[in-house]
């Protein structure tokens, strides 16, 4: 009985450190709207895009809303499994732990318009708005999943976590775009983006290191540590209180740079870094810090037969662990995105293919995906486009996207996994939508796909 309880112990204070950003906060960007020019948000994968609109204006805080959700771990049916003869479920690890890879990923990224709109000055396209962002990110070792799972065995094993972090980030980001002609065949573009952060978990310097040994009748952790985490914004013990969004003390600059190269009238090939920047964080700092080189918690030293409850083990883990808390400001660079493209036009300008491949770089690690795809203007009011992407973790995704255009009213649709739909059973969820108001061009040598230079 004692040896579950107190393996409890231990696994509290990992859930405390590397789940931080899941108990303490509240996907992939999209792939199938590139080269979409009929849809003025498809500039957001490469500034020097030129939509297909003289003028266009997002309806507020519905001119895009989309989320995703990204899971190297396993569908839900993966993991979690029932007890045969019960209604109860397990988590069983086993098969991640056995397999190939061994580190997991799991990115979560949300975003919405609350203003989007641009204009046509001659050859120039202008952009401006203002948009809400949240990104998680939490990688995870094996050895990680191995305490997890095999924690409770008898015997004594070493686990190295070093390798495990949390990211989260939460901001308002305020940008200016702006697209123009360099020759007739090239366009360059750029965003600039000032970012208010309201909320941020940055985790720095992990160097944790357990040993267990366990017998029939203790349990004991052996422990070195060296770990710093950095967050601002925080909720306290009443929750997310009126200054969390009207913080404007956490500020940050960024942009992104893009050129789009027209090679002839039916191929043209891109490229664009995306949020090279960061975000300075001074207001609702804390900042928690363990440099332990000998940290032992034995069966004597906890028992939660005793009536101690969850507040008893965070405190707990404070005093065995050293964690210092201050409140000094720091900066946090946001995970830049490569993207680089082609796309192709069928010479009477009606089948439009497109290929993407994507890169986000996060503390050495980058999470890649390549997308082909295919679309058509079925008629003046109907584009669809077809997809397919493939990432590492998630390697079938087919994707759909519709748009609906009755001037100036737009309404499109879109995921890269329509799949995902059965979230119990997908490793990769995205999908989005918005409505805008747009005026194309009248020009009549131009396209959808195309609108000309």
């Amino acid at each position: 009985m004692k040896t579950k309880i107190y393996i409890r112990f231990a696994k509290t204070f990992l859930l405390s450190v590397f789940l931080l950003a899941a108990g303490l906060t509240h996907a992939q960007d999209s792939y199938i709207l590139y080269g979409i020019r009929t849809i003025p948000q498809s500039t957001y994968l490469n500034p020097a895009t030129n939509p297909n609109a003289n003028f266009f204006l997002g309806f507020p805080g519905l001119s895009q809303v989309q989320a995703g959700i990204i899971n190297s771990l396993g569908s839900v049916n993966d993991i979690v499994h029932k007890k045969a003869g019960t209604d109860s479920l397990y988590l069983d690890l086993k098969g991640l732990i056995n397999s190939s890879n061994t580190r997991h990923f799991i990115g979560i990224n949300v975003a919405q318009d609350l203003l989007f709109a641009g204009f046509r000055a001659n050859k120039t396209f202008i952009s401006f708005g203002l948009r809400q962002r949240l990104m998680v990110r939490l990688f995870m070792d094996n050895d990680l999943l191995k305490l997890l799972s095999y924690g409770d065995a008898t015997g004594t094993a070493q686990y190295d976590l070093s390798r495990t972090f949390a990211n989260e980030d939460h901001f308002l980001d305020y940008h200016v775009g702006v697209s123009i002609p360099v020759t007739e065949k090239i366009r360059a573009g750029a965003r600039v983006h000032l970012y208010q952060g309201m909320s941020n978990i940055h985790m720095l310097n992990n160097n944790l290191k357990l040993a267990t040994t366990n017998t029939a009748n203790n349990f004991e952790l052996q422990a070195s540590t060296s770990i710093l985490i950095n967050t601002s914004g925080l909720p306290d013990s009443t929750g997310f209180g009126p200054d969390y969004m009207l913080n404007f003390k956490n500020f940050g600059v960024g942009i992104d740079l893009g050129v789009e190269v027209q090679v002839n009238k039916q191929l043209k090939v891109s490229a664009s870094l995306l949020d090279l920047g960061s975000i300075k964080y001074t207001a609702f700092v804390q900042n928690f810090q363990s440099n332990a080189n000998n940290v032992v918690v034995n069966g004597n030293t906890f028992d939660f037969t005793n009536g101690n409850n969850i507040g008893d083990v965070v405190d707990s883990l404070k005093q065995y662990f050293n964690f210092q808390q201050t409140a000094n400001s720091y900066s946090a660079a946001l995970p830049t995105r490569l993207l680089v493209g082609a796309e192709y036009l069928t010479k009477d300008h009606q089948n439009h293919f497109s290929f993407l491949f994507s890169g986000r770089f996060y503390h050495n690690y980058m999470e890649y995906a390549s997308s082909l795809s295919f679309s058509r203007n079925f008629s003046k009011h109907i584009t669809f486009k077809a997809s397919y992407t493939y990432i590492k973790d998630s390697p079938f995704n087919l994707g759909a996207a519709l748009s609906f255009q009755f001037r100036p009213f737009q309404l499109y649709l879109y995921s890269d996994n329509i799949f995902g739909v059965k979230w119990d059973q997908s490793r990769y969820v995205q999908a989005g939508f918005g409505i805008n108001f747009v005026f194309p061009p009248k020009a009549k040598n131009t396209t959808p796909d195309n609108p000309g230079y």
